[in-house]
């Protein structure tokens, strides 16, 4: 670590060691991300890109439903077609 507190090559250190006062100054906080930073800047994901993400996510997770269902459907012994039954909750609701 240099004298600046960068590693040789420039960028930031991966660590730090703080003294027991700075851990006390923080209310001992020993959370990494308030004494290193990340070449001191956060990556921001346009927008763009992040609605991409998050629709790819969707519709990963609605696969993943998907595959669940006819897995429990297998289990249950019905056809992947058949209605689920009531549960006894909303049949009581019912009544």
């Amino acid at each position: 670590v240099g004298a600046n507190g960068s590693s040789p090559d420039g960028s930031s250190p991966q660590h730090a060691i703080i003294t027991r006062e700075e851990a006390a100054r923080n209310d001992y906080n020993l959370s990494p991300s308030r004494y290193v930073s990340v070449n001191g800047k956060e990556e921001v994901l346009p927008l763009e890109e992040a609605l991409v993400r998050l629709e790819e996510a969707e519709e990963e997770r609605a696969e993943a439903e998907r595959a669940l269902r006819e897995i429990l459907r297998g289990l249950l012994g019905r056809p992947a077609g058949s209605p689920q039954p009531e549960s006894a909750e909303s049949a009581e609701g019912e009544r």
